[in-house]
């Protein structure tokens, strides 16, 4: 058993750029837009939302993966469930408490009444925003709860995917391929084939299927995806997942983007959002100006994350491995 995979780091590292790329080339505020809609970067750009998918491929395949490593049963779901809430929460909990302070910042700057919508802060915190009619503070956040909701099917589920009789673990890989059936777009249910790729390349790269058992459900998986969310995701998500299961990448810079790339992913909005939002006003769209603003806005993003992970996202990361499995 391989004890990393390191293009691993690099696909986060760019999952991660793509969406805050996303972000920034389709900006609009009071103050305008930082691109024209028919610029070729804001068209590049729309491509970036797509990087939530690499995301989605790569927890297919690390969390089963990890928890063949760790041995895990079903005995230890308290301790899974622990262990990734005390990984993930505290950078969200952090996340949402900025987010709430620059909202209030802004009241003040603008004029406006200062207003905390208790109930919509609540329901952030169990990731309960698709079970209600509010809002995510921040667009990001709706990938955390389909990940969250993965993380509880997984624990329950894992006997079955890694079950020795093969029956077994095909009715398991041929109900998450038709789970998106049932439907609901803010819930993992619509997302399970892009997860399932992850754990075929989990279960192949763990010796407990054969590689032609490994193409059929890839192919299962991946004409899942086509026929839900098209062409250009079912492409991407496939890409990703065998750049993980074929290929090294490991880079100084590819390393340090992938260990940052949860904090980029949760603050970039603020971080590199704001940045453009503050200086717009004096880049007209789709100029040489904007088009340096939108870098500098990357690079403020990176170095602004690079100091939460500090402060936040490693203290947490450490505390999550202090608990064993």
């Amino acid at each position: 058993m391989r004890a990393y995979y390191t293009s691993i780091d690099f696909l986060r590292g760019i999952a991660a750029l793509l969406v805050a790329f996303f972000h920034f080339t389709h900006h609009h505020s009071i103050h305008g837009t930082l691109l024209d809609e028919n610029d070729w970067v804001y068209k590049l750009g729309h491509f970036g939302q797509y990087g939530v998918h690499l995301f989605f491929v790569i927890s297919g395949f690390v969390i089963p993966y990890s928890m063949v490593k760790h041995n895990y049963s079903i005995r230890k779901i308290g301790k899974f469930l622990l262990k990734r809430v005390t990984r993930i929460e505290p950078p969200y909990l952090m996340s949402i408490l900025w987010v709430l302070l620059s909202g209030i910042g802004f009241a003040i700057y603008l004029g406006n009444d200062i207003v905390l919508e208790w109930k919509r802060i609540a329901l952030h915190i169990g990731y309960l925003i698709p079970f209600s009619e509010e809002h995510w503070f921040n667009d990001v956040y709706w990938t955390l709860a389909i990940e969250f909701q993965y993380y509880i099917l997984i624990a329950l589920t894992f006997p079955l995917f890694f079950h020795r009789k093969q029956f077994i673990r095909t009715v398991a890989l041929g109900i998450m391929a038709l789970f998106p059936f049932i439907g609901g777009d803010g819930f993992l249910m619509a997302y399970t084939p892009i997860f399932g790729l992850g754990i075929v390349g989990a279960l192949v790269q763990l010796n407990k299927i054969t590689r032609s058992s490994f193409f059929f459900w890839v192919a299962v998986f991946f004409g899942a995806i086509l026929f839900f969310k098209g062409g250009i995701i079912a492409g991407i998500t496939l890409v990703t997942l065998f750049v993980i299961v074929g290929m090294h990448i490991k880079t100084k810079g590819s390393d340090f983007l992938g260990k940052i790339s949860y904090s980029v992913y949760l603050t970039h909005g603020e971080l590199g959002g704001k940045f453009i939002y503050f200086l717009l006003p004096f880049c007209p769209a789709s100029s040489i100006q904007s088009y340096l603003l939108l870098i500098g806005a990357i690079l403020f993003s990176i170095f602004g994350a690079w100091i939460f992970y500090l402060v936040i996202e490693a203290p947490s990361k450490r505390l999550a491995s202090k608990i064993k499995l």
